[in-house]
């Protein structure tokens, strides 16, 4: 992966952690979202400098740096957008950042839409490349996740909808295979009938939610979202010969928006239990 493809993955995983703080309700979540989301603009005008060959001091502020490359531009589109924008959103992390002032919830979704607005532009003006297509797969270090990751993506992309929720239920599969083997499900080596079986069962069910809790934990990935993507997902299996099978609980056909949100969660999903188990 070349520097600057880094440099965007980067931008995106940062903007994608502070959606996700600012959709956890916490104290202190609004500010924390809106610092996240400041510090993915900011890389962004930097890798702007970076590419452009544009020298700016280390510790130069989003003004000198959207400056400098204003600067060089020759026309509009080679400057930096939204410049009112980004300096509210920058006002915002300061005062949170150095005064412990927490944005509104308000303030904070108005913010946060500012910076995703600001990065929809500045992408593909600065980098040719549709801010949404830029791909967080590419950190995956498991070649056979990322694999199904980039398959999802390019089957979304044609409109194959139900080969991209099947490719990243498969690739979700094999990180919960991971997480076996750090914490396995509980089973048990023998096997009940009648009201004893069904005990059993029921003891089984609690112990494997209570092990779920425990690797959400450990893993810090939101065991919410994980529930929701089964519910919606389909069950995929392999044979020994390495066969695919799809199993959905009826007639269905996805729609992009649930291909995208399922790819999505999928790659969250594989980075936060990668980055925890490196």
């Amino acid at each position: 992966m070349s520097h600057e493809a880094m440099q965007l993955v980067l931008v995106k995983q940062f903007a994608d952690e502070a959606d996700r703080m600012l959709t956890r309700e916490t104290a202190f979540g609004d500010g924390q979202a809106v610092s996240m989301m400041q510090d993915a603009v900011e890389l962004l005008i930097r890798a702007v400098a970076l590419t452009r060959n544009i020298e700016v001091p280390p510790r130069a502020t989003i003004d000198q740096m959207s400056d400098a490359i204003g600067k060089v531009a020759t026309d509009e589109a080679g400057k930096v957008p939204h410049r009112t924008r980004i300096e509210d959103l920058n006002k915002a992390r300061v005062a949170f950042k150095h005064s412990g002032i927490a944005p509104s919830r308000d303030d904070a979704r108005r913010l946060m839409r500012y910076g995703i607005e600001f990065l929809e532009v500045a992408v593909p003006r600065f980098f040719d490349i549709e801010y949404r297509r830029i791909s967080l797969s590419q950190s995956v270090r498991s070649p056979e996740i990322r694999l199904l990751l980039e398959t999802a993506a390019f089957a979304a992309s044609e409109g194959r909808h139900n080969d991209a929720m099947a490719d990243v239920a498969e690739a979700v599969g094999l990180v919960e295979r991971m997480l076996s083997q750090v914490l396995p499900l509980p089973s048990s080596p023998i096997r009940l009938s009648g009201a004893d079986g069904k005990a059993l069962d029921e003891l089984l069910k609690y112990l494997a939610g209570l092990r779920n809790v425990s690797v959400a934990a450990m893993m810090q990935f939101d065991l919410r979202e994980l529930i929701k993507f089964r519910m919606v997902a389909p069950r995929v299996m392999r044979s020994q010969a390495g066969q695919r099978q799809v199993v959905h609980n009826g007639p269905v056909q996805y729609t992009l928006e649930q291909a995208e949100g399922g790819l999505a969660f999928a790659t969250s999903f594989a980075l936060s239990v990668q980055a925890r188990m490196s």
